[in-house]
């Protein structure tokens, strides 16, 4: 048989060995040669086998297992460490079929590797679940109003088709409640809006988000996670003269979306009865509490959908954001450990401490001593959120924690360390690595 043997005994390596190897069978030419590379041996390997086919008998070499064989601290090198290549062959009037074959390794000291890149930040900080009433049931009841002080419901011109008196005897409650059979006054509402309308306050939350991350230089990145439930009987709440999805009245219908890892609320519900276009008066914009009273252990906000209904829209992005910085600032003066060094006793505008970090003031102050509208009017809800997520944040250095279920202490009438009292079990989802930005 001839035999030609393609040493590869040349290169950039030095040689540590060129073997010529053949096992002495008809159908067989093979070259081997390795290499030294800084201690570590490369290998290389090529011929023909004059029977046969890659398919059925070529064996591609293990190059990290032979590596390591030769010396432990000898790994592949990254990118171009391993070829295997097989080309099955056939010449006229040549032995039949065959296959040629390439196999190389390259090695090099493991101490030559890049450390390790650090785990990626994840995609999100902080989980929002946010909830869509797309259509609540209530029924009003109690006595007719005979003086100034009325919860007044209104048709779409604005004129007082029904007034219940803002008294002990008011309440609104779920269809089946028995006062629906007995209240002197009763009236039965549909609140719902329709898909466009969902889709639009899905937006706002999520636009929110956005210029949550914005507006912290990306080191907050909340991920909203928007519950839309569809037929919900449930109480609403008064105050003053208005109405308003508190969270004890959504407690039981909301708490298998949460988790332990949810760190602010939100709830959104019509104020309108679109078939019997009618409608009632609400007492604010929004309204938030912290997690001590919030939604499985973490804070909550009402923001109402209130067009076709005032000539104003409430559920728009401005005050998604405004909501949550009041869940934000009562989570760093409550869970997060922030001693502010003013608590709202302010010094005269423009005499602020040199370090803004030091207090974090609610989005309803406009006497922050740093603030460009001190003493004065923002131009909107946006500029007091890009103010204090600008110059107050991160506040004290601290963590921003908005469950009292994860703060890793009993308070707030757990039965124990973030258990009880409403803490939700934990889900899957991973708290993100602290030192991520």
């Amino acid at each position: 048989m001839n035999r030609t043997y393609g040493l590869m005994c040349a290169g950039l390596f030095s040689l540590s060995a060129c073997i010529a190897h053949g096992d002495g069978a008809p159908d067989e030419d093979v070259a081997e040669v390795a290499e030294a590379n800084h201690g570590c041996l490369n290998y290389s390997q090529n011929g023909n086998h004059l029977a046969g086919s890659c398919a059925a008998d070529f064996v591609p070499l293990d190059c990290a297992a032979w590596c390591a064989a030769q010396d432990p601290s000898c790994t592949v090198s990254p990118g171009n460490g391993t070829v295997n290549a097989c080309e099955d062959q056939s010449y006229p009037g040549g032995p039949g079929d065959q296959y040629g074959f390439t196999t190389e390794c390259f090695c090099m000291p493991r101490s030559f590797l890049p450390p390790p890149s650090p785990p990626p930040c994840p995609t999100f900080t902080h989980r929002v679940d946010a909830f869509v009433f797309a259509d609540m049931q209530t029924c009003l009841t109690g006595n007719s109003c005979s003086g100034s002080s009325c919860v007044n419901v209104y048709d779409d011109l604005g004129a007082v088709v029904l007034a219940f008196a803002a008294d002990a005897s008011f309440r609104a409650v779920r269809p089946s409640d028995p006062a629906v059979l007995t209240a002197p006054l009763v009236k039965c509402l549909n609140l719902s809006f329709n898909a466009a309308q969902i889709a639009e306050v899905q937006q706002s939350m999520l636009s929110s988000a956005a210029h949550i991350k914005a507006f912290s230089h990306g080191s907050i990145r909340p991920e909203v996670l928007v519950h839309v439930l569809g037929s919900t009987p449930s109480n609403l709440s008064l105050i003053g003269t208005g109405l308003w999805v508190s969270p004890w009245d959504i407690t039981a219908v909301t708490a298998p979306y949460l988790s332990s890892h949810t760190a602010f609320t939100f709830a959104t519900a019509a104020v309108r009865d679109p078939i019997q276009h009618l409608h009632f008066d609400i007492p604010a914009c929004g309204l938030a509490y912290g997690a001590n009273y919030g939604l499985g252990g973490a804070g909550y906000s009402w923001i109402p959908k209130t067009a076709g209904s005032f000539f104003f829209e409430c559920a728009q992005q401005d005050v998604y954001t405004h909501e949550w910085l009041h869940q934000t600032e009562w989570a760093l003066h409550n869970l997060s450990g922030l001693q502010d060094i003013y608590n709202n006793n302010y010094p005269s505008c423009g005499q602020a401490a040199s370090n803004p970090l030091l207090w974090f003031p609610s989005p309803d102050d406009g006497w922050d001593p740093d603030a460009s509208y001190c003493g004065g009017f923002a131009s909107g809800n946006d500029q007091v959120a890009q103010h204090i997520m600008s110059a107050h944040w991160p506040a004290g250095g601290r963590p921003l924690i908005g469950n009292h279920c994860r703060n890793h202490v009993q308070d707030f009438g757990e039965t124990g360390i973030d258990t009880g009292n409403g803490c939700p079990p934990d889900s899957t989802l991973p708290e993100p690595p602290p030192s991520c930005p």
